[in-house]
């Protein structure tokens, strides 16, 4: 587990060093740092990781050095191709927005599609490391404990959906502001891009959980199916109503993007809750609509009464330390279950 967990923040690491070490301790770093270097050093970044990675599987398993057999060969790619087409095609249904949207609307409101992204990339990163806890844990319950499913899948939710709906209520108030105080160039709809791609964000957040049972449920087909549709009415909505706007392409990508998110996470949902025999409305109903109304009613308590303009731009921190501490004493986050959930993946290595 932590060899495993050092080599998923391996080339991060390796990436953060080296460009670190260009922009501060290098004399004429800042003149060597552009889009190209980036991605230079991102590229080695992976390949060192990949290199590192592979040495130590092959010293740890030391399989024979024999020639491989083409029939043993065939087999692993055809067993592989699932999962790779997976890959292929998530990757595409969540960026092939951006692509469209520069080809058809313009560089300027693909640039401010991009600003909003970025913040939803950084939370994806988060949300990433949590759904890698995830799938040997739904790998081993399928196999000897199935009735265990559903509370992993419920706890898993709460920690994942309960924060994205927190963050969609955030960006909805504050979505504007936050973005003003990242950038410089900003525009009107900055703030409703960001709250339309915070609904996308919820909809990955269900795709991590659901869509880690299904890969470990070995469900590729139906997995590749739904994100092929997802794929479908991405490319489709966008090339239909892009071309239509003058202005605001951005945000009619961005709720192209939420839209498309949600429907595959719909999917995935009722998939799994049939296969599992997962319920659809349970206790935590309750707890995500009553955290809900008590995040709104602070919201509008500091920042529609005059508590708002004595705090200024600080309302941001406020707002995001009481939605931090309203997660905790909603149990959405929970310190402890965090620590046995660690614990459990890796009893299930």
């Amino acid at each position: 587990f932590r060899i495993d967990a050092l080599f998923s923040v391996l080339d991060r690491i390796l990436l953060i060093c080296s460009m670190g070490y260009i922009i501060y301790l290098h004399p004429d770093g800042f003149k060597l740092v552009h889009i190209e270097s980036y991605a230079l050093f991102q590229f080695g970044a992976y390949a060192l990781t990949f290199l590192i990675a592979g040495s130590t599987i092959f010293l740890k398993i030391k399989p024979p050095l024999v020639a491989p057999k083409m029939a043993i060969v065939k087999s692993k790619v055809k067993e592989a191709f699932p999962y790779a087409l997976l890959i292929v095609l998530m990757t595409l249904y969540t960026r092939i927005d951006a692509i469209i949207l520069k080809n058809l609307a313009g560089i300027e409101d693909a640039s401010y599609y991009a600003q909003a992204y970025r913040l939803i990339d950084a939370l994806y990163m988060f949300a990433m490391v949590f759904a890698g806890l995830l799938f040997p844990m739904f790998a081993k319950m399928i196999k000897e404990n199935p009735q265990g499913i559903g509370p992993l899948v419920a706890q898993a939710s709460r920690i994942l959906l309960g924060s994205s709906l927190a963050f969609i209520v955030f960006s909805y108030l504050h979505g504007g502001l936050l973005m003003e105080q990242i950038y410089s160039n900003t525009t009107a709809d900055s703030g409703t891009i960001l709250f339309l791609l915070s609904i996308a964000f919820f909809g990955m957040a269900s795709n991590l959980i659901y869509g880690s049972l299904l890969t470990a449920n070995g469900s590729l087909k139906v997995l590749n199916i739904i994100s092929f549709t997802g794929l479908f009415i991405n490319i489709i909505l966008n090339l239909l109503f892009i071309p239509k706007v003058q202005s605001g392409g951005a945000v009619l990508a961005a709720g192209i993007a939420a839209l498309t998110q949600l429907l595959v996470a719909l999917a995935q949902g009722i998939y799994c809750k049939r296969l599992f025999a997962l319920s659809f409305v349970n206790r935590d109903f309750y707890r995500y609509a009553l955290f809900l109304f008590v995040l709104l009613l602070w919201y509008v308590f500091i920042d529609r009464t005059p508590l708002g303009y004595v705090f200024g731009n600080s309302i941001l921190l406020i707002d995001v330390l009481a939605t931090l501490i309203f997660l905790l004493a909603f149990k959405f986050i929970d310190v402890k279950e965090l620590i046995l959930l660690v614990q459990k993946r890796t009893k299930a290595q």
